[in-house]
């Protein structure tokens, strides 16, 4: 695949039943245009899809999260899909039932997939934006492999849970960067951190906590010597990136909506 081309989905709530699509949009023309995707469309269903190097000699392939919902709109286990883009063969079906953590806690809300390649090919380190209140994100890695000619996709046993440190807060991770420094490797992650004290609805009952990022060691997720966790960044920071040797955040500094009178929120 071409760096010009992306992997993009969408989400109708307008459709009779809703649905989701998948679609490549390449950026090498004058204008972006749609040149592949799934030719039909996901039904009911909240979709995600990344690019990944598959390993095992399988080339570049593309994971396809369905994130659902039941009648109340309450979240249920993704179920996660592997595509040969060059065909779109499914090369790994869905699962029928979710994938656990060790301590039996659903693989709920991929947020953030990247994937490294060389000899970590096939390796991908997500995080999991859990968005329940009695819980704590999580980053957790997925490995992607090749037995004769059947491809899997299973969930590592090792996995980092975040613990908030505001009281009464909740930690959802939103966002994880694999990084490699001098020759090692390391995952980095942010999550923002928040507690509710009545309806959801309300932005007034939303206290935010400074976001916390952590250093991890790719192959036990656990924090390296002096990699924290540290509450040091700006609160709801929602995205983590990597360049030139520094890490860049974003951040709303507090709630996601206006209220009346407007609320501005300052970093």
């Amino acid at each position: 695949m071409s760096l010009s081309t992306v992997v993009s989905t969408f989400y109708n709530f307008g459709a009779s039943p809703a649905a989701g699509r998948l679609k490549l949009i390449s950026s090498s023309g004058s204008t972006p245009t749609v040149t592949g995707g799934l030719p039909n469309d996901i039904p009911n269903t909240d979709p995600i899809a990344f690019y990944f190097n598959g390993g095992s000699g399988t080339g570049i392939r593309i994971l396809l999260v369905e994130r659902n919902y039941d009648k109340n709109y309450k979240q249920t286990f993704c179920t996660l899909s592997v595509y040969d883009p060059s065909s779109w063969t499914k090369t790994v079906n869905e699962n029928s039932s979710a994938y656990e953590y060790s301590d039996g806690a659903p693989l709920l809300n991929i947020y953030n997939i990247n994937s490294p390649g060389g000899t970590d090919a096939g390796t991908l380190y997500g995080a999991d934006y859990t968005g329940t209140d009695n819980d704590n994100g999580r980053i957790f890695k997925l490995i992607h492999g090749k037995t004769g000619s059947a491809e899997t996709l299973t969930l590592d046993s090792h996995d980092y849970q975040f613990v908030p440190t505001g009281s009464g807060a909740t930690a959802h991770s939103v966002d994880s960067v694999f990084n490699t420094e001098s020759g090692t490797d390391y995952v980095y992650a942010a999550a923002q951190q928040y507690s509710l004290s009545g309806s959801p609805s309300n932005p007034a009952n939303y206290t935010y906590y400074n976001s916390i990022i952590v250093k991890l060691d790719p192959g036990t997720l656990t924090p390296v010597s002096g990699g924290g966790p540290s509450a040091s960044l700006a609160p709801n920071v929602f995205d983590l990136q990597y360049y030139g040797g520094s890490f860049y955040v974003t951040a709303l500094g507090g709630a996601q909506w206006n209220q009346t009178p407007i609320k501005w929120n300052f970093l």
